[in-house]
């Protein structure tokens, strides 16, 4: 990727009933219950889609948490952890791809 373009690392949680549920039932919302599901995504520009739908959204390059719905991180640092542990393959491809460059910390 050249110098021009940043990288942001996007991560979208979605809750779906679980398996065997009954979603059917009066106050499925509050005792039902759910499953999440957790995506991640490595791009180089922030679509309108990506706010809309992200949980959290890192500026790698700047080192900023641009958006946190899940009021738990305090720096990106802890994000990155985050993505090494659960997504190890698409993190060290990420890392590939950012090898030089060097953040705003």
């Amino acid at each position: 990727m050249s110098s021009k373009k940043s990288h942001y690392i996007v991560i979208i949680h979605a809750h779906q009933p679980a398996e065997g549920s009954h979603p059917e039932m009066k106050d499925f919302g509050k005792k039902g219950q759910w499953t999440m599901n957790e995506t991640v995504y490595f791009v180089d520009k922030l679509k309108p889609r990506h706010m809309d739908s992200a949980s959290v959204v890192i500026d790698y390059d700047n080192w900023k948490v641009l958006k946190d719905r899940t009021n738990s991180i305090s720096d990106p640092q802890q994000m990155l952890d985050h993505v090494q542990k659960n997504y190890p393959q698409q993190f060290k491809q990420f890392m590939d791809i950012v090898i030089d460059v060097k953040p705003k910390k």
